[in-house]
């Protein structure tokens, strides 16, 4: 899930805006479109679609990694999370505690939502340590997904997130829908705005 700063609003239509037909004309942003033009559009993205409102059926999600992929990876971070988890107590231990929970809702991302259920069922951690490095972010993600290729719709999901020192370039990866992943990204990034490096992060899941 890439963090983008900002929350990922979903449910647009189609070019950000919606299509009110009334009279012979449509309105979209308050520029009328006429009845031959609307006809044209309509054989282009089917007159149902047009005036009904539908929007593209997300992609399905699909598994990325084989069983021996998965037990390998869970390996790895299961060890680093462990020493990651011993520095973050002996800090604490000194007054310097930084926690936060960064809940993302099944409402918003649900194939984002449902693969950090997954993964932390399988034994990912789901107590983070934030990196605060963005190129250390983007060699993770690298690592992580580098044989995992998109498209039809849908991109690498990685878990533990890129952001966070967990991943170490051995996450667990899922191809989700592209808008997902980005809406899941978008509330990860919007969450740590502020948040300094090394601070724990609960990531769960909601309504």
């Amino acid at each position: 899930m890439p963090i983008l700063g900002l929350p990922v609003l979903a449910g647009a239509g189609a070019g950000g805006g919606a299509v009110a037909v009334g009279g012979g004309a449509a309105a979209t942003g308050g520029a009328a479109i006429s009845g031959s033009t609307l006809a044209g559009l309509a054989a282009v993205v089917g007159l149902g679609a047009l005036l009904g409102g539908d929007t593209p059926k997300p992609a399905e999600a699909v598994a990325a990694l084989t069983p021996d992929q998965v037990a390998d990876r869970l390996k790895k971070v299961q060890e680093i999370s462990k020493g990651l988890a011993a520095t973050a107590a002996a800090a604490c231990a000194t007054g310097n505690c930084c926690q936060k929970t960064i809940v993302i809702p099944h409402a918003a991302a649900p194939q984002s939502a449902r693969h950090i259920d997954d993964a932390q069922e399988m034994g990912f951690p789901r107590v983070l340590t934030y990196a605060g490095d963005p190129s250390g972010a983007r060699r993770r993600r690298y690592q992580s997904t580098k044989d995992i290729p998109g498209g039809n719709g849908l991109e690498p999901d990685e878990y533990p997130p890129a952001a966070f020192l967990e991943n170490a370039g051995a996450a667990h990866v899922r191809l989700i829908d592209k808008t997902d992943n980005q809406t899941s990204g978008g509330i990860i990034g919007a969450n740590l705005r502020g948040v300094p490096a090394g601070c724990r992060i609960t990531l769960i899941t909601g309504p």
